[in-house]
């Protein structure tokens, strides 16, 4: 089964108090990055990923490493790659 680079990208709202809140990105069950969040509580981000994948579904999750005192939500997931079909917020697949 052959291979392809995609760019996946989305956004990455928190509410947190206290110091930096750190969070880990997956797709799937493979680690991505780990970071810690610099910007303030009603900023977002744009998450970008570029993937060498093989044709399938993918579920892109953020684990927070910080839940007593930070909250993450994703939004917006998408793709410029012609074969990549977004599902939902958390999901794509790969044709």
């Amino acid at each position: 089964m052959s291979t392809q680079f995609v760019r996946i990208v989305f956004d990455l709202y928190c509410q947190w108090t206290g110091i930096y809140p750190v969070y880990r990105v997956y797709v799937n069950d493979e680690l991505m990055t780990e970071r810690t969040w610099r910007q303030g509580p009603l900023e977002f981000i744009r998450e970008n990923m570029s993937l060498q994948v093989s044709p399938g579904k993918y579920t892109v999750r953020i684990e927070n490493l910080s839940p007593e005192t930070s909250e993450f939500k994703q939004r917006n997931l998408c793709s410029t790659a012609p074969t990549v079909n977004i599902i939902n917020s958390y999901t794509f697949e790969v044709v």
